[in-house]
């Protein structure tokens, strides 16, 4: 009898269990800079476009280029500016600043793209702008922005 009970109870216990969200883990810290999951979550392909708009509209393109962008390329320009990170932040900031055109398409792809998901990557899309896209990839549970933009 009390196996019985104990086994009721345990199967009670499992949709409890379940229903219960599962954070993400903590990533560790990039270039000194700890990943906020809360403020700019990388659930879906769609939160994390969110959370660069959210990122590039306050300004945090050292966060943007530590936890939103793709590791692999970050590293790889980092290592072009002798391991300064903050001089790739400048010379990203530099960028948006001198192109107002193509940062404000950039912006219209994370607000107004369509998200196409398939499997570990995603496609973001414009009605309006047919001959370019913007892709990223889920990586250890969160989605990246990927450096390959891409002409249809």
């Amino acid at each position: 009898m009390r196996g019985m009970f104990a086994c009721l109870l345990g199967m009670s216990m499992i949709p409890l269990a379940a229903a219960q969200e599962k954070k993400p883990v903590q990533p560790a810290a990039r270039f000194g800079i700890t990943a906020d999951l809360e403020t700019y979550p990388q659930g879906s392909a769609k939160q994390a476009l969110q959370s660069v708009a959210k990122a590039l509209d306050r300004k945090r393109v050292e966060y943007i280029l530590a936890h939103l962008s793709d590791p692999a390329f970050v590293d790889e320009q980092v290592q072009k500016f002798d391991g300064k990170f903050n001089d790739l932040v400048q010379e990203t900031v530099k960028h948006f600043a001198d192109n107002p055109k193509q940062t404000q398409e950039f912006r219209k792809f994370l607000t107004q793209g369509e998200v196409a998901e398939s499997g570990a990557s995603a496609k973001v899309s414009l009605k309006d702008v047919p001959d370019r896209q913007i892709s990223l990839r889920l990586i250890e549970g969160r989605w990246f922005i990927m450096n390959d933009t891409e002409k249809k």
